[in-house]
Parts: structure tokens; sequence; C-alpha cells
């Protein structure tokens, strides 16, 4: 058995079908080979709690963690089964939840309590942010890839949406002001935990409620 809470938090499939569970309080990668129903912990150990929230595979084939309460981001190679850990540091907590493959090839995490995007390049594992963002937490969670070439984050507490352009590196607001629903009026949750994700069809991104 797998023991504790909270262990991992999203995962990815990668071309050989195996799946790669990111960890969050679990010190060590989870690897599901479905073919053969086997269950492996790879890496670590990893200490800490929340350290990140999900993740993107890249055109290097290597699989690049978001890094929430961690300082810093997962790297998962695929091939050789390595977990390393590489930029940083990368301080704060809840700094971005989830990620986007750009069209230049770079990973961008969108940002939850973060005041700038993360930008991630497989090619020169350069880890950096971009753009300027009010304070404030729990502003986006999430995003989803336009026909554009844009990212866009979807608002939980932000009153906009987050517009990211990889091309320029561009990063902006757009729409709002975005209201909560009526279940939120007057109380201390007004205006907030609008949206938690959202998905991409027939030319439109559709925010989940």
């Amino acid at each position: 058995p797998f023991r504790g809470r909270y262990k991992w938090l999203r995962g990815i499939t990668t071309p050989d079908g195996c799946i790669w569970c990111i960890p969050s309080w679990a010190e060590s990668v989870l690897k599901i080979t479905p073919s053969t129903s086997e269950v492996t912990c790879i890496g670590g150990p990893l200490p800490g709690e929340w350290k990140w929230h999900g993740a993107v595979l890249a055109g290097d084939g290597c699989i690049y963690g978001i890094p929430s309460n961690s300082e810093s981001v997962l790297r998962i190679d695929p091939s050789s089964g390595s977990v390393t850990t590489i930029g940083g540091p990368l301080r704060g907590m809840h700094k971005w939840y989830g990620g986007l493959l750009g069209t230049d090839g770079c990973v961008y995490g969108i940002p939850q309590c973060a005041d700038s995007v993360l930008k991630i390049d497989p090619r020169t594992q350069e880890v950096s942010t971009i753009g300027s963002l009010p304070s404030g937490g729990w502003k986006w969670h999430g995003g989803v890839a336009g026909n554009d070439g844009c990212l866009y984050g979807l608002p939980n507490h932000a009153d906009a949406v987050l517009k990211i352009v990889p091309a320029t590196g561009e990063v902006t607001t757009i729409g709002g002001p975005l209201k909560g629903g009526r279940n939120r009026e007057g109380g201390k949750y007004e205006d907030k935990y609008k949206y938690l994700g959202g998905v991409y069809a027939e030319g439109a991104i559709y925010a989940i409620p």
C-alpha cells in the first residue's frame, strides 16, 4: 500500500504508454505501466508538502513538474528513469498551478500566488520568470492553449483572463471584471474560486465553474 495523504497530483502519459504521477506530498515519482499492471516508485527522496502541481511533456521527451511549494522544477526523463530538479531557488508558496507547452517549445507555469509567469526552456534547461502581475493569492488555476498560439490562464480569484504570448514573451490580462456566481454574493468568498480549469473546443476556451 501507498501510505500518506495528498501523495501525487496529476499525471502525464508518455508515448510508451506509461503514466508518470507528479509528487505532491509523496517523496518519489509514481510510474504506472498499464501493459504489465506494474506500479513502481522512482527517484527521491523528494521531501516537502505540495511540491509540484501538474506537469508538461516537452519536446525533448522529458516531463517538467510545475513548482507549487518546491523551490525548483521537477525533471523526469522517461527514457532513463532519471528524476532530478533544475532551476531555482524559486521562493514562495503555492506559486504556480499547472503548466502549458508553448509554440516556442518552452513550458509555461500559470501563476497562482506568484506575481510572474514561470518559463522553462527544455533546450537550455534555463528556468526564468516573465511578466509582472499584481500580487495576491489564488489568481489563476491552470490554463488552456488557444488556436492563436497564445496561452490563457483561467481566473480563480483574479477578475480577468491571463494571456501569455510565447512568440513575444508578452504577459497581459484580458476581459473582465469577471464576478463570482450568485452563491458567492455578500460573503467572504465573493468573486473568489470562480473557475478551476477549462477546455478548448470548436475555436473557443470554456472555463469550468
